[in-house]
């Protein structure tokens, strides 16, 4: 006799649910938006906002700080993809200004470097020598040309309004970022032990306003932009002379070496020239870009 009776719910799972978002750029965060705005809708009784941990890189960080913030998929989708959100404004143009801190730093070991050049020229004359200084130029590479302060000031504004944090520490889920500091390759994992009190938005270091009104007042380069670097060379040619202003050579030695002596002044003249030249190369890769994105 076959026996009919109702199915037994199954048990409640007691375990915790995690979400881990990766990377892949803008584009990548909006198919990632896409898909847990698809999940959202599709999976009944499912709560993005009330996971109980949520990790995120790169771009899949934003989503992240967002759901564990409290930020629904429906409100990110307002505010990232079809910008009619009420409570903020996201613009994709602060994606692109220029690192000039950055290139600044970078900037900063050009001075050095050539010196070593014209020293192992001048002491070894073979140039056998030679590519050790080239080697290091590679330091002269900027890890990232764009600047994330406006990045950071966004969200910190959206993630300290409506009773929100900005605080890895004050959240009610966990949440954990993950990024790779650039310079050494080191992953970092902010919200776990000794970095969970750096702000949600990870705030970047902001050039000064003096720096960039130097840089906004180069003036553009005219031209092919084929043209361009033929100009920008002869042109630190000759910023360059300065440089050897107050420096005397010895005659040259029984092993073929010259002895440079340094004048007066010339640390803080070599400073000088070495940061107006840096600002300048800033100002003239924005150029670049302003030409690659008009």
């Amino acid at each position: 006799m076959l026996l009919l009776q109702s199915a037994r719910k199954p048990p409640r799972s007691q375990g915790r649910i995690g979400l881990a978002i990766a990377g892949g750029g803008p584009i990548g965060g909006m198919y990632e938006l896409g898909a847990l705005r698809a999940l959202d809708e599709a999976i009944e009784g499912l709560d993005m906002t009330k996971l109980d941990v949520y990790v995120g890189v790169s771009s899949g960080a934003f989503l992240a700080a967002g759901l564990a913030n409290r930020l629904s998929t429906a409100e990110m989708h307002r505010i990232f993809i079809t910008g009619d959100s009420h409570e903020a404004k996201f613009s994709p143009q602060i994606f692109l200004h220029p690192a000039f801190l950055e290139y600044i730093r970078r900037g900063a070991n050009l001075p050095s470097l050539a010196y070593e050049w014209w020293r192992e020229l001048l002491l070894d004359p073979t140039g056998s020598h030679l590519s050790n200084v080239v080697s290091r130029l590679g330091g002269l590479i900027p890890t990232g040309i764009f600047n994330n302060v406006e990045i950071e000031n966004f969200l910190r504004k959206v993630f300290t309004s409506r009773g929100r944090s900005n605080d890895f520490r004050e959240l009610d889920r966990r949440l954990y970022v993950v990024a790779v500091d650039l310079d050494n390759g080191q992953a970092v994992r902010f919200g776990g032990p000794e970095w969970d009190d750096v702000p949600t938005s990870v705030i970047t270091s902001h050039i000064t306003a003096s720096m960039l009104q130097e840089a906004r007042a180069v003036p553009a380069t005219a031209g092919l932009t084929s043209d361009w670097p033929v100009a920008w060379a002869t042109d630190t040619i000759q910023a360059g002379k300065p440089a050897f202003q107050n420096v005397t050579f010895s005659p040259v030695d029984g092993q073929h070496r010259w002895h440079v002596v340094l004048g007066s002044g010339y640390n803080q003249s070599r400073m000088d020239l070495q940061q107006g030249q840096v600002i300048k190369a800033g100002a003239r890769l924005a150029q670049i870009l302003e030409e690659l994105f008009p």
